[in-house]
Formats: C-alpha cells, structure tokens, sequence
C-alpha cells in the first residue's frame, strides 16, 4: 500500500494528484490535501507535490458553489504515486474517467476515495475484493450494488494500494496517518497540532452517525472484526 515507510535517510519525495468533479465536498478535499501542504512547510522540503485535475480542464464547481480551477484535465497526465478522487455522493462515473483510472491501477498506482470519491471508485469496479468504507448514509446502497466490497463502517480503511474514508473530517485522520506511515509518527503529530486537534482518530473507530456510534469498544471491535473477514 501507499504507506509502506522508507528507512533512507533522504525523504520520499511523492507526486499526489486530486481529481475533483463538480458538486465535490470542498470540506473533504481541503481535509485531505491541506495537511500535506502543511507536512510539506513542516518538514522544510516537498514531501508531496499536489497537481489537481478536472475531467476536462474548466473550473469545477464545489458542492457550496465554491469554485477550484484544476492544474489541467485528467487526459494530460497520470504520473502520480497516489491520486486522490474527491466526488459528491452518488456519482456515477464518466467512462473516461473510468478508462483512465483503470489505466491508472495497471500502471501500479495508489487510488484514495474521500468521501462520494469511495463510492465512485466502487462503482468503478476498483474496489471489488479490496476491504473499504464509504459516508454512512450511503453503506446500504453500496453495499446492495457491490457485494464484492467488503465494506466496513471505519472512518476509514487502507487495503493495500486503496483508501477510502466516509469524507468530511475523516479524510484528514486518513491523511495524517499515511503521513506518519511515510515519514514517521513526529511529523503527523505536528501536523496534528498546527490544526489544533486534540488526537488523530484511528482508522477503525466507526463513523460518528453509523449504528456503531458510541458503542463499546469491545462490540466496536468485534464488529470490525467480523467485517474485516465475512468469510
């Protein structure tokens, strides 16, 4: 997975790209982007070179009518060793977009759903076999079309080269702790602290809303047990 850490004494530099389709979660992308930028200011080098892209190259309206202007159009690039797709709830996907990831995953590369990007991926067929979360207010309609996922009700999963998370804050926990997986757990605590968070949630604590919310630990971990191996 992307978050195998290296022991060089030259830090891994990475190329992260964000493809973000109209009607995305500003909150999302910005949760899962702007911790890199601030590891990048951190650590006095550029850990993560970030490159966003848009379907066709135009500005992209947010899901708050916000607008962000990508760096160029999906079909010019993918030389990324991790690409980020930020996407409203239920989206289905346009076949290029498809076409290019595909190309992406034989090319070896790392692919992170934030939010309605977890879905996407799923209804692009990269998620079957992989273990995976999506928001809560979408798990059951996910779950009913993908029966090959094995979902998981986590703030978010890592399974090998794939990272999901159910959007909104959960998507910088997720960042912060490949950070740590990268370049070590000092830097994702300083990371932490310049956003003035009291701790980096785990992947496994279960959604706020999910059913699971608020729960026992030990039922909280049993249940991700079960999911984690519904063989």
């Amino acid at each position: 997975m992307p978050g195998i850490t290296t022991t060089s004494t030259a830090p891994v530099r990475r190329r992260v790209g964000v493809v973000v389709l109209p009607g995305f979660s500003l909150l999302a992308e910005a949760c899962a982007t702007e911790p890199l930028a601030v590891a990048n200011r951190l650590a006095g080098t550029s850990l993560y070179s970030l490159v966003t892209l848009g379907l066709d190259g135009r500005p992209v309206p947010s899901g708050s009518s916000q607008v962000l202007n990508p760096d160029r159009a999906i079909a010019d690039d993918d030389a990324f060793d991790l690409l980020l797709v930020c996407a409203p709830w239920g989206e289905p996907p346009k076949a290029a977009l498809v076409a290019w990831l595909h190309r992406l995953v034989a090319q070896g590369r790392s692919l992170a759903g934030v939010g309605g990007g977890a879905e996407l991926l799923a209804n692009a067929g990269l998620l079957d076999g992989y273990r995976a979360t999506v928001p809560w207010p979408r798990f059951e309609a996910v779950a009913g079309a993908h029966p090959g996922i094995r979902l998981s009700r986590q703030l978010f999963d890592s399974d090998r080269d794939r990272l999901t998370c159910g959007g909104g804050t959960a998507a910088m926990d997720m960042m912060m702790t490949l950070i740590a997986s990268h370049h070590g757990s000092e830097l994702a605590e300083r990371v932490s602290a310049h956003f003035v968070l009291e701790r980096v949630r785990m992947a496994d604590e279960p959604q706020p809303d999910s059913p699971l919310a608020g729960a026992p630990q030990s039922l909280v971990d049993a249940v991700a047990l079960m999911e984690a191996n519904i063989e």
